[in-house]
């Protein structure tokens, strides 16, 4: 079977650079986000990704490259995402104690 296919090369280099270009913009989206308060409503996309409503702005955690699970954060909790950085920040209502959650990137 012979390998030096022009087009099969040309596909593979698309598709990595798709795949390239689509984490960095997913990453930079990432780093622009900031926000800080009190998680007024959750609630979770078909594939389990949260939507998080905070100040009446609601943020969705596409790529939940966060790890956010559902029994983590709660109503009620604070949470704080500052620009620049890729962790977040969940302050337990219940208990006080807080989560970080960095980002696997």
């Amino acid at each position: 079977m012979k390998t030096d296919n022009p087009i099969s090369f040309v596909s593979l280099g698309m598709v990595v650079v798709f795949f390239l270009v689509t984490y960095l913009i997913s990453e930079n989206k990432e780093k622009k986000m900031d926000f800080s308060g009190v998680i007024k409503q959750i609630r979770y996309s078909d594939k389990g990704f949260p939507f998080v409503t905070i100040k009446n702005k609601e943020y969705y955690f596409s790529n939940n490259n966060w790890s956010l699970q559902a029994n983590e954060i709660h109503v009620g909790d604070s949470i704080v995402k500052k620009r620049g950085e890729l962790s977040i920040t969940v302050y337990i209502k219940s208990t006080g104690e807080y989560k970080i959650f960095n980002n696997g990137k």
